[in-house]
């Protein structure tokens, strides 16, 4: 292929050089054509370092290189083979084994599984808080310091350079900013006090609490205090009824004031410098300290079973290029660089990178575009780029071979609306009949569910068109969203049509349905009277036993012997096929276990013949391999223990990606990034109208650290600043999703409006004009399908409300009776809830644990006792109480009350989340404490959690479960439960 002039220039440049290339300007092309020049001008392959973020575009560009390289020249295939054309993680692994020397992690370092670390890392994560308490004394809040052990965990780095940016000076510029609000407010409503004049008592008495502001406000300017809260809480006290000639200046000024302390991004400026910011600006050092505990026992552990994660490498490979000595050598053996996706570079990254710009004397290049810059998740920010495009040449790829005029004319307008950016796509690309195709689908009316489900019905019926008439084949298709379940509707809706689509991703493999049969198998295996895994594996397609059947059973069986024992019992070919796999897999690793598994019970023929095989049996090989990860060096108790704990630990393990031979791809953005289609549908980019306020803790590398509580009467000025940035930060990256949405669309692509829509995204499609604009209005169509869940990630929950929710039979299904069996409570929460299903989601757990105890006394272990505050040697007597809070009756189970938390217990995480954290909160507020401590009895790991008002618990709100917080736990399953088996029977039709 022909290069264009820009492409040239970029292959050819010697110095230091940035390339940004649009979206389809061929830089897959410009890196190889480079790489081919720079061996064309004597440098050998094995001397040019090529760089980019994942296996799959490395292993494509070493290919491609490879195959222009053999083509010319086939005495080069040794040198090819030796060429470093890796990505990031792949190059710091290079430097830390070529250099063992230039750092402290050892000779032989592993890079440590990410999914294995996080289980393990939150199993000791009480004993590595324990060991770095110990190396201060403990701020005041308890919940502090536990959530910023686990943001060190997590986020090491971005943790640390939170941590060092100095305070003072954000102090200083907080509290001339309240200074300078507060002395404006004073001077207008001076002037509005002095003009005005009551009539009535109503009027007499808002003047006078106009003027007592007035006077707060002038002793607070007159004193050396830093905290303006006081002030924030008189002025939003005010009562704005009253009404008249005489005041109606004054109210204006109060209500001016209103407004801008009711908006998070402006009330940081009237707040001065809170007790909240002052806390966290006394305890810094101490913070920092803990921080930098907590991630070196964290690298300690790992490097005593030869291991680092990968931010110890990535700090180590930053060592071994600052080593004069090691650089001087890789200045003899590297000659030139080239980086692809340099737009997501994040800080250590763009460190590493300048490094090897001197090592191989500023012959490097980078390629990127920052219109494209997505992956902040990862510490990426688009100005470190721009940083170093600063520093060097600068060449711009504007030709786009990918879309038509009109798609690019669409990508251009929007870039420079939501974006401001200047440079534009120039298209090159033309089509006999058409220069691209824009449609509209726009939903109005109805809840958002009803809307989206509109949408998927729409969309479903236009793609199922184009494809009937022979416009476009399935795998033509592509429907993005930023967020997976966004896509779930369109799965459903595609299905409903008899059109094949696939999820590329999507969700945590373990939480698939593949990942579910899977685990309860092993734990099965590993424990034959674990009833709730043997009922599992009974109920699952590849052995059959019917709902119905087992609740038979249970009122037959012996209550005294455990399931498994009594289905093997049996005299039917399943009971015989449940025999068959446990002789077969006795003594057998988790493993050789679960392939037997799959051979005996003929899972993969299962699944094979079951929907959407493609993607389940991709999940399934998936669990096979990460089970053959985890069973290195463990038993098959210990596979099934970390199992547990990467569910409990909320570690979202990546589906493997799908590619189907003939479907529609149903992907996010960011799976999406790199690819195209013909015809692509972009959903769910609605802006977030109102973002979330930053709760706890809060950071940001450059802006520093704060501490929000939740209570309103202690707020943080620093933390609503920082949320403030936060919030535009993640608005930018919403409208990059945006641009990359519409870029990945070759011929046609259709945009899904649904709410607040992003208004520039509106404003470009109008400019630019579309083919076809459709609008839905969803309470004029048919009435709401019932929501019963057919995907593979559904959670069995009740979806009817009770009796006195004012639902009619027409939309909603028939209200599901009471459950027979007794109440239970969870972690303290008594089923008397508003949502009277909470409790028997979570299955007999929690307060249970301390009801029948062995001996009557239970012991905080060690790990978690300096957390919890108390003596791990004394044995506590667990207390009950039951305490009426309005509608609400919270069970106050508690193993011991501090001074500082109460200590909740709980069987597992797992079982708790994430009703527990609400029912200890309520159990803190019960008992008069400001926190409380789940206390995990069978792991010993404790979490500290606020303690919350009644009031202010959304779940309070009716109707319950349809629309309560816990939504997104209610797929639209209808529910029963048995009052024997104690386990959920799910009615899918």
């Amino acid at each position: 292929m022909e290069l264009t002039q820009a492409q040239d220039r970029a292959a050819r440049h010697q110095g230091p050089l940035a390339v940004i290339a649009g979206a389809g300007t061929g830089k897959t092309l410009t890196m190889v054509e480079r790489y081919l020049r720079l061996v064309a001008d004597g440098v050998e392959p094995s001397a040019i370092v090529a760089v980019t973020f994942t296996r799959a575009a490395a292993a494509e560009l070493r290919a491609r290189v490879r195959a222009a390289l053999l083509g010319n020249d086939a005495s080069l295939g040794a040198s090819v083979d030796a060429a470093l054309i890796t990505t990031f993680d792949g190059l710091n692994h290079h430097l830390v084994r070529a250099y063992p020397w230039a750092h402290d992690l050892g000779t032989d370092v592993e890079v440590a599984d990410p999914e294995i670390g996080a289980a393990t890392a939150s199993i000791e994560a009480g004993a590595l808080l324990a060991a770095a308490l110990g190396t201060t004394t403990l701020p005041s809040s308890l919940t502090l310091v536990q959530a910023l052990a686990d943001e060190a965990q997590r986020q090491p780095e971005r943790t640390l350079a939170a941590l060092s940016v100095p305070m003072e000076p954000a102090r200083d510029d907080h509290v001339r900013r309240a200074r300078a609000f507060w002395r404006d407010v004073a001077l207008r409503l001076g002037t509005a006090l002095a003009a005005s004049n009551a009539a009535t008592d109503a009027q007499r008495r808002f003047l006078t609490q106009a003027q007592l502001l007035a006077n707060a406000i002038d002793a607070w300017l007159d004193s050396p205090h830093t905290d303006a809260s006081g002030l924030v809480a008189d002025a939003r006290s005010i009562g704005l009824r009253s009404r008249g000639a005489g005041i109606d200046q004054v109210r204006s000024v109060i209500q001016e004031l209103r407004e801008a302390l009711d908006d998070p991004a402006r009330r940081w400026q009237a707040l001065g410098w809170t007790r909240a910011d002052e806390l966290v600006t006394v305890r810094q050092p101490q913070l920092a300290t803990i921080a930098a505990s907590v991630i070196r026992a964290g690298d300690e552990r790992r490097r005593r079973v030869g291991e680092a994660s990968f931010s110890a490498i990535e700090r180590a490979a930053l060592a071994v290029l600052e080593d004069s000595t090691a650089r001087a050598e890789l200045s003899d053996r590297w000659h030139a660089l080239i980086v692809d996706e340099f737009q997501d570079v994040s800080e250590n990254q763009l460190r590493l990178v300048e490094l090897l710009t001197s090592v191989v004397q500023g012959r490097a290049a980078v390629v990127g575009d920052p219109k494209q810059a997505i992956y902040a998740f990862r510490g990426a920010r688009p100005e470190l780029a721009t940083s170093f495009a600063e520093r060097s040449a600068v060449i711009e790829l504007e030709q786009s071979f990918r879309s038509l005029p009109r798609i690019i004319d669409l990508a251009n307008d929007y870039a420079q609306r939501a974006l401001g950016a200047s440079e534009r796509l120039r298209p090159t690309r033309s089509a006999p009949s058409s220069d691209g195709s824009i449609a509209v689908v726009q939903v109005v009316g109805g809840r958002a569910v009803e809307r989206r489900r509109g949408a998927a019905r729409a969309v479903a019926a236009r793609i199922k068109r184009d494809i009937t008439d022979g416009t476009l084949r399935a795998r033509d298709i592509a429907v993005v969203a930023r967020r997976w379940a966004d896509l779930d509707d369109y799965r459903r809706e595609l299905g409903s049509v008899g059109v094949a689509a696939i999820a590329s991703g999507g969700g945590s493999l373990l939480d698939t349905n593949v990942g579910l049969l899977v685990s309860s198998i092993l734990r099965w295996l590993a424990d034959p009277s674990d009833d709730a895994a043997a009922i599992a594996v009974a109920r699952a397609d590849v052995i059959g036993f019917r709902d119905d059947e087992l609740v038979a059973y249970a009122h037959e069986r012996d209550l005294t012997r455990p399931w498994s024992t009594f289905l093997e019992a049996l005299d039917d070919p399943r009971s015989r096929r449940l025999r068959t796999l446990r002789d077969n897999t006795r003594g057998a690793s988790a493993s050789c276990a679960i392939v037997a598994a799959c051979e005996l019970l003929e899972i993969d023929d299962a699944l094979a013949e079951g929907p959407d095989p493609e993607r389940t049996l991709a999940d399934l090989h998936a669990m096979v391999g990460l089970i053959a990860r985890l069973a290195t060096g463990r038993s098959l108790g210990e596979v099934v223990a970390l199992l547990e704990r990467l569910r409990t630990t909320g570690v979202s393990l990546p589906r493997p990606p799908v590619a189907g031979a003939d479907a529609i791809t149903l992907t996010t953005v960011h799976g999406a990034k790199g690819l195209e289609w013909p015809m692509v549908v972009a959903v769910g980019l609605e802006a977030d109208p109102h973002p979330a306020l930053p709760e706890g803790l809060v950071l940001h590398p450059t802006l520093g650290v704060a501490w929000r509580d939740r209570d309103e009467q202690n707020p943080s000025s620093r933390a609503l600043e920082i949320g403030a940035h936060l919030a535009h930060e993640r608005e930018q990256e919403q409208r990059r999703l945006t641009y990359v949405a519409l870029t990945r669309a070759r011929d046609t692509v259709l945009v899904v409006l649904d709410g607040d829509a992003d208004s520039a995204l509106r404003e470009s499609l109008h400019a630019v004009g579309t083919n076809e604009w459709t609008t839905i209005d969803v309470l004029a169509d048919e009435p709401d399908r019932d929501g019963a869940a057919d995907g593979a990630d559904a959670v069995p929950m009740p979806s009817s409300p009770p009796p006195d929710s004012g639902a009619s039979e027409a939309d909603e299904p028939a209200p599901v009776p009471p459950p027979t069996a007794p109440p239970r409570s969870i972690a303290g929460l008594a089923a008397t809830l508003t949502c009277p299903w909470l409790a028997h989601w979570c299955g007999p757990e929690g307060a249970d644990a301390l009801r029948h105890p062995t001996d009557g006394l239970v012991r905080v272990p060690a790990e978690s006792a300096a957390l919890c505050g108390v003596d791990p040697t004394v044995p506590l007597a667990p207390v009950v109480r039951d305490v009426h809070l309005g509608t609400w009756t919270v069970t106050a189970v508690a193993l011991a009350v501090t001074d500082a938390a109460v200590i909740v217990p709980v069987r597992s995480v797992r079982a708790a989340e994430p009703e527990a954290r609400l029912a200890a909160a309520l159990s803190a507020h019960a008992l008069e404490r400001r926190s409380a401590v789940l206390l995990a009895l069978d792991e010993g790991v404790a979490t500290a959690i606020e303690a919350v008002a009644p009031e202010d618990v959304p779940v309070a709100a009716a109707p319950p479960c349809r629309r309560c917080r816990f939504r997104h736990r209610c797929p639209g399953s209808r529910v029963t439960f048995d009052s024997v088996v104690h386990t959920a029977v799910v009615d899918e039709a």
